[in-house]
């Protein structure tokens, strides 16, 4: 054995990247990809007894659910069924207990429970997608799920006083509100981060309320606390407790409907650590930002990810002027008053004064839909207007959500292209251009040639051009092979087959289609059909096209041709259908039937941690 290899610290430097290793890629899938297993790893534990102790700690630090340490215990104790399949038809589980364990039985479960230092998070997640993270964990990636009644056996038959004792990080996903006693069983002196998942407290919020007001003295090294859902006032108040009590704080990011109080919002701003915060001021406060000046040191002189809900953009930017030099990772903002061009135009310059042009990865920008607005020339959103930020040159996800009219052309969305190489989501006025779109497809085309890892674009297209030939026959093109969902609000369609067409030279792997269409009668532009009808018909055409043109990943949809005889007979088995055409591009597995797949949101409910 070579001698690196018997040193701990290399070693365990080799396994960290091998842990980052990405899994083979399915055709469908992109970079919102979940996966919680690694073939590498397990061999490596396998291959003599130097090995074994250090590789089984890595391959077992990270577990979505409790599915796999289940199944440590004797076979006879548990039991699984086949719930589903992917294309490739492998199977998804759903694992019960046949019986209760005996104690002699919980040997094995304790030699690997005590490895397990993250719970509810995937062997990977990025940090430009921490917001989804929070969300999706819970949907995708999972091959065995487990009931909550199974998590309530468990925690009963238990033989220690916590299930996991060196666990740091703890994810609470999609939790009915019943089972909220059971959050105690894994806490310990060594949990660092406590999140959240929607419908934990939706029910009984005075039980999630009372777990968090002990938890202080349960875990005195807790530092994060993380809800990205909407909470109930008595579980707010018992997190902004904790946040008082907590010696040195890190990440408080809590969903609340009312605003942060003054002197709190003081409090937040004076912590050296805080990382990571949602911040909520109403009208009010947000005139007595300047206040926050009064500190020992720059308020949230630490912070990377910031989260904002605003009254108005305007507010943002005197934070921004009251922190001074920051090295934001993340900035969320939601504003309730709609922002007009030159406040975006301030904006920008502000951020780019202000922020580390090295640290900015995801910038979002929202605000609500006003049903009653109508477009004006003070509207106009041109590339000029957000001119400073196409200076952050690290920029991966940018999504504004708002109403503008959008003036953007094809030499507007290639500058975006050449400024942020490494953008996976473009989202450019997703409730759309509200104008005839001057983007024709050479400009998508020269924009997904310029950022190879996009996965989500949302912007208005002229659909009716014929000029993708003029980026797609230059000899140094490739096609993009990580997109896979185009929101097309606002576009002006034409033909089936030349969308279709267009769309497979820039993107063949894309297959998510979604908006609405531009209509204008002043000058004669109609919609061919309903946008519904027309982007199903392009889905189904593109995915005959990989069929035939992509055979070495695609050949599988033999399986789902529908012929003529297979329509005219109205008495034999019903022929396949391949279930992902209408789906989202955030879910990874499906039923190779549709019909007998559930509800989204019932196998949602059902997934434990």
């Amino acid at each position: 054995m070579h001698a690196c290899f018997r040193s701990p610290e290399v070693f365990s430097h080799i396994l960290c990247f091998v842990n980052m290793q990405l899994p083979e890629e399915y055709p469908t899938w992109g970079y919102h990809l979940y996966t919680d297993f690694n073939p590498t790893l397990a061999s490596l534990a396998r291959t003599c007894r130097t090995f074994l102790e250090p590789t089984l700690d890595m391959l077992w630090r990270y577990q979505m659910n409790l599915g796999p340490i289940l199944r440590t215990f004797p076979e006879d104790v548990w039991k699984e069924v086949i719930v589903a399949y992917d294309f490739e038809n492998t199977p998804d589980y759903e694992i019960s207990f046949a019986r209760l364990p005996m104690a002699s039985e919980w040997s094995r479960f304790h030699y690997y429970a005590r490895r397990i230092k993250e719970l509810g998070y995937c062997r990977f997640e990025f940090a430009d997608l921490e917001k989804l993270n929070d969300e999706f964990p819970g949907e995708v990636g999972r091959r065995r799920y487990v009931e909550w009644d199974v998590v309530d056996r468990l925690c009963l038959s238990r033989r220690t006083p916590t299930l996991f004792p060196n666990l740091t990080k703890l994810r609470w996903d999609q939790c009915p509100s019943s089972f909220t006693r059971l959050i105690p069983l894994f806490f310990g002196p060594h949990l660092t981060c406590l999140s959240f998942g929607p419908e934990v407290a939706d029910d009984e919020p005075l039980s999630l309320a009372f777990q968090l007001s002990a938890i202080a003295d349960l875990c005195p090294n807790l530092t994060q606390l993380e809800m990205f859902s909407p909470q109930p006032d008595v579980v707010v108040e018992a997190a902004v407790e904790f946040a008082l009590r907590c010696h040195r704080l890190e990440s408080f990011i809590v969903t609340a409907e009312q605003s942060w109080s003054a002197d709190f919002l003081q409090y937040l701003a004076e912590q050296p650590h805080l990382r990571k915060v949602r911040l909520r001021v109403d009208a009010e406060d947000a005139h007595n930002l300047q206040s926050l000046h009064a500190t020992a040191h720059p308020p949230f002189s630490s912070l990377q990810s910031l989260y904002l809900v605003f009254p108005a953009l305007s507010s943002c930017i005197e934070l921004l002027r009251v922190m001074g030099s920051c090295r934001l990772f993340t900035l969320d903002i939601t504003v309730e008053q709609r922002p007009l061009p030159p406040d975006l135009a301030e904006f920008s310059a502000v951020l780019r004064q202000h922020c580390s042009l090295s640290s900015l990865h995801v910038l979002q920008i929202m605000s609500p839909l006003d049903g009653g607005w109508y477009p004006g020339k003070e509207d106009f959103l041109a590339v000029e207007d957000m001119e400073p930020l196409l200076d952050f040159p690290f920029i991966r996800r940018f999504i504004l959500k708002s109403l503008f009219v959008v003036t953007f052309d094809n030499n507007a969305i290639s500058r975006i292209g050449l400024a942020w190489p490494l953008l996976i989501a473009l989202v450019i006025g997703e409730y759309g251009f509200c104008t005839h779109s001057n983007i024709t497809w050479i400009g998508l085309a020269h924009l997904l040639h310029n950022c190879p890892q996009m996965e989500v674009v949302h912007l208005s297209l002229d659909a009716t051009s014929t000029d993708v030939g003029g980026m797609t026959s230059l000899p140094e093109y490739r096609p993009n092979k990580s997109l896979r969902y185009l929101g097309a609000q606002d576009s002006v369609l034409g033909d089936v087959e030349l969308f279709a067409e267009s769309l497979f030279a820039i993107a063949p792997l894309c297959h998510v289609i979604d908006g609405d269409v531009f209509e204008c009668e002043d000058v004669g532009i109609q919609a061919p059909m309903d946008p519904i009808a027309f982007y199903g018909q392009v889905e189904t055409v593109l995915w005959e096209m990989r069929r035939t043109r992509l055979r070495d990943q695609f050949a599988f949809l033999d399986e789902y041709v529908v012929t003529e005889a297979d329509l005219m007979n109205d008495f034999g088995n019903p022929p396949k259908s391949f279930p992902y055409v209408r789906w989202g591009p955030q879910l990874a597995n499906i039923r190779l039937d549709p019909r007998d797949r559930p509800p989204l949101n019932a196998s949602s409910s059902r997934s434990a941690m």
